[in-house]
């Protein structure tokens, strides 16, 4: 909308079937408001199955969507491939020309993922860890050298990798979890909910979208488990910032948006 942070009901998959003059929307709910990518299975010859990957909003509606959905009947029906919360911020995903069974996901803060059981109803997703970078982008196969995996990046540019040496391992515990509350914040309080697999002392801070400190907050202990937070916001543009929550041995981080 034009306050520029209220998501409107327009978004999604659309099909045209007479060259573009006509378009029919091909829905899942969950894609009204910010869906990503469409991407067609190579493997499927009647080009029936697709992927449709989706982000969060932020405020209202919007909120918490994001995940891959696949159809195999052109978008008449659609199933979610992930699991709730798992993914809220998926760019797009690509599957490997070398094996039907293995695609890999891009996501915004949790880095480059892979399935080998990608028709599973709810494939098994693993962390690609020889993949550094938190927001890989696409991720493209080399036509003349089908080994050769190419992932770009929103912030990081162009890595290139090696399947025939892969660096997979299998996917870590999550440590944590933080889910910003009432986003859009208009009252300088984030208020937050945090889930620690153990007790642990954590730290939080704010980057703006340059990857400039902006504030920093005292390390405070939390419990195992789930706990209400909220930090105290001093004087801050408006505009979209980068809060992480860290650790000793890991790192979390959720956009927040100011307003005033």
């Amino acid at each position: 909308s034009n306050s520029g942070s209220v998501f409107s009901d327009s978004s999604g998959v659309f099909m045209s079937i007479d060259g573009g003059q006509t378009w029919q929307k091909r829905n899942h709910p969950d894609m009204n408001y910010w869906t990503k990518d469409l991407v067609i299975d190579p493997f499927d010859p009647l080009q029936n199955t697709w992927y449709a990957c989706v982000w969060s909003g932020w405020g209202g509606p919007a909120n918490d969507l994001g995940r891959v959905f696949r159809t195999t009947n052109r978008g008449e029906t659609w199933q979610p491939i992930t699991a709730d919360n798992q993914f809220l911020r998926v760019s797009s995903v690509t599957v490997d020309p070398n094996d039907a069974e293995t695609m890999y996901l891009t996501t915004e803060t949790d880095g480059l993922w892979v399935t080998h059981h990608k028709s599973a109803a709810q494939p098994e997703w693993t962390l690609v860890t020889g993949y550094p970078f938190h927001h890989p982008e696409r991720v493209f196969f080399n036509p003349y050298q089908p080994s050769e995996m190419w992932v770009v990046s929103f912030g990081n540019g162009m890595r290139v990798g090696d399947l025939q040496s892969p660096v997979i391992e299998p996917q870590p515990q999550k440590n944590a979890t933080v889910r910003i509350l009432e986003n859009p914040i208009s009252n300088s309080i984030i208020r937050l909910e945090v889930t620690l697999a153990e007790k642990a002392k954590v730290a939080f801070d704010l980057y703006d979208v340059q990857g400039r400190l902006v504030h920093q907050w005292d390390a405070n202990t939390l419990p195992q488990g789930n706990s209400a937070f909220h930090l105290s916001l001093p004087t801050t543009t408006a505009g979209v910032y980068m809060l992480r929550m860290y650790s000793n041995d890991w790192q979390v981080t959720e956009q927040v948006v100011v307003q005033h």
